[in-house]
Order: C-alpha cells, then structure tokens, then sequence
C-alpha cells in the first residue's frame, strides 16, 4: 500500500446532509497533501495530491505570533527545516524564510512554510480541505479572516481538531462550516472512550481487526493509526466518520 493517503469513511448514522457522503462510500483524503512523495504540508504536497486524483486534502495549521495562520504539523520547525524555531512565538516573515523542502529531496529545495490562505488557493473546484487546527481557541478570529477570503465554498472547508473546544469555538463562529472532533478509538484504563461530543460512538470495537479494515474499506488495511472523527455539527447524532493515515 501507498503511504500517500489516509481514507475518511463517512458512516452516515442518520440522513446525509454533505454531499461526497450522500453515496455512502469513503472518500481519499491525502493527508499533509501527498506526503509520501512531497514534502508534507507544502504547495506542492497539495498540488500533487491533486494530481494524484484525491478526493480532499487535510493539512496542519499552528497560529503565528503575529497571528497568522501556517501550515505545518510540529509546533516547532526543527524537523522539516534543520532550525528550530516556535511557531508561536515567531512571525510569519521569520517562518517564511526557511526552507521545508529539502529535508525530503533537493528537488524540493525552496519550498516554504505556507498560510492557510495560500493552502485554500491550491483546492479544486469540487475537492474538499480538512483543516487540522492545533493550539487552543485563540487560533479562530485568524482562522475566520482567512476561511471567509477564501475561494473554496463552505460546503468544501471543513475544520477538524483533537481540543473539543477548539472545534466548537469553530462551529460557533464558522456555523456554515462543518467542524470534527478528532478523538482516539483506544478506551482509557477505566474502559471508557473520551467523551464530550454530541455523535455516539459508532460501535467501532477498542481496535479494529484486519477484517474490519478491509469492510470498510481496502486502502485502509495496512494503516497503523486509527482515529475517531465525531461530528459536532449542527445536527445532533447525523454523522459519524473515521480518520486513518
């Protein structure tokens, strides 16, 4: 199997309200852009996921110290630059300087740490983006200045983070937008799963077997990590989905 992409499989639990759900099949998400071939979370991981044939992209979005919005997965640079500096604590201007290309191959070499702006740009009419928010709630005026600029249409942005009050801070000031709770499959020592979400758990067991995996779908098989998307959207219990990669 590739490590291009991870798959959402969007189980609906009650009628489907989006529309790449309505059909009931899973949808290839390629997570931090193509990242098995291109640097990931940069213009051409996207660009290449796109050319790759992917149905929806997601990335990963820290706040600036000057309150933009970048993409990269770390809180630091230290891994995909060679130079460690925090994000939050540095500016945009100071981020863009460095180069995250290189790291994976010299052919990538002058790539750079991009703003959620730049990222939209590159989404397709009729894809989809799933944007990663890390950090806390202070990340949501930017996140809202950034989304409503942009050209992608509500229906095709979708905001998804592991802090729950992230994702309803989210969904209270983007309400058109659909926003995920990320959470763990894995039941902590007492038994029970984390909770705080208005989705019920979607009778997944504590760890999904081979067979499951090829249930729901083929291309998840192989995929080690597992992870719960619960939809904290406007309808109560209308979907439930299930982030792998």
């Amino acid at each position: 199997m590739h490590n291009v992409f991870c798959v959402v499989a969007l189980f609906a639990l009650m009628p489907a309200t989006h529309a790449t759900a309505e059909s009931g099949k899973p949808i290839v998400v390629a997570h931090r852009g193509a990242s098995a071939y291109a640097p990931e979370n940069t213009l051409a991981a996207f660009n290449l996921a796109w050319k790759l044939g992917a149905d929806a992209a997601e990335g990963d979005f820290h706040l600036t110290a000057d309150g933009q919005i970048v993409c990269c997965h770390d809180e630091t640079t230290e891994r995909t630059a060679g130079r460690r500096l925090v994000i939050a604590e540095s500016t945009l201007q100071s981020l863009r300087s460095l180069d995250v290309g290189t790291w994976k191959h010299k052919k990538f070499r002058g790539e750079r740490i991009e703003t959620l702006s730049d990222v939209l740009a590159t989404v397709p009419a009729g894809k989809l983006f799933y944007v990663e928010l890390k950090g806390g709630p202070e990340v949501i005026p930017s996140l809202v200045d950034a989304i409503t600029k942009s050209d992608p249409r509500a229906d095709r942005v979708r905001v998804i983070a592991f802090d729950i009050e992230v994702v309803r801070a989210a969904k209270h000031a983007l309400p058109s937008h659909e926003a995920y709770w990320l959470s763990s499959l894995h039941r902590d020592d007492n038994g029970r799963r984390p909770r705080g979400y208005d989705a019920p758990e979607a009778g997944f067991p504590n760890t999904l077997s081979d067979k499951d995996l090829r249930r729901i779908h083929p291309r998840l098989f192989a995929c080690k990590r597992r992870q719960m998307l619960a939809n904290v959207s406007k309808r109560r219990h209308s979907q439930a989905g299930m982030l792998a990669g």
